[in-house]
């Protein structure tokens, strides 16, 4: 008799891979992107370069390239005499231009160009920006703001740092403090919100520790120069 034509041993299922992926395809499947994610991931933190400061503003105004090229220079200014080598000093400044609802609604109203769904897709880009975590000093919308301020994202404001200039316990109001007055950033609304983002828990998957505090700890220190502030 053929040996192929056995019959399985009594209390044994023969492997069938048709079967195995039928029942198992959505797990693999996510498996698959899982791997393929973190694979990307890696990727780009081994490709892009390293910055000092990394800096996001997240609202309704539209920062051209001289207020751009402004705001670089005054973080510059600033922050590089706190670097490794302030001769090099750099920062990775992102912006995301986002329409409030208010302001939206008035937009509407006045027949004024509004693209809901490019507004969507950038709240989806901003949410995706505050997980990743590379960028920690925020220039944000009080409604972006106030609709992630409950995931404990943000680090708390020191006792010291003056009531007029808080918004809340986590939030610095831009308007308020010495940094508004500076070339480029007073280009941004008044209500815009000065934040520092907490640790990110992703990044702690794609850098070693050491690396990943002492990246943190310089934005802390650069946060506490572009905001005046002097911590215990």
């Amino acid at each position: 008799m053929n040996d192929r034509t056995l019959p399985p041993a009594e209390g044994k299922t023969p492997f069938s891979l048709p079967e195995f992926w039928k029942n198992n395809k959505w797990m693999i499947l996510l498996a698959v992107f899982a791997a393929a994610a973190i694979a990307v991931c890696l990727f780009q933190c081994a490709a892009k370069p390293d910055y000092d400061a990394y800096l996001l503003y997240a609202g309704p105004q539209y920062i051209d390239g001289e207020s751009y090229r402004k705001i670089l220079l005054s973080v510059s200014s600033l922050c590089a005499a706190q670097a490794e080598d302030p001769s090099s000093f750099s920062t990775a400044f992102d912006r995301i231009t986002y329409v409030p609802r208010n302001l939206a609604e008035a937009y509407q109203e006045s027949g004024t160009y509004y693209n809901g769904a490019r507004n969507a897709e950038a709240e989806e880009t901003f949410r995706y920006a505050l997980a990743a975590g590379d960028y920690c000093i925020l220039l944000l919308d009080p409604e972006l703001y106030a609709s992630v301020a409950e995931t404990g994202v943000f680090v708390a404001l020191p006792e010291t740092v003056d009531a007029d200039k808080r918004y809340d316990g986590y939030a610095l109001r831009l308007s308020a403090l010495p940094l508004y007055g500076q070339a480029g950033f007073s280009s941004l609304p008044e209500d815009t919100l000065l934040v520092l983002r907490d640790r990110s828990f992703l990044q702690s998957f794609l850098l070693n520790k050491a690396k990943r505090q002492q990246i943190y700890e310089r934005q802390v220190a650069y946060f506490d120069l572009l905001a005046g502030i002097e911590r215990p």
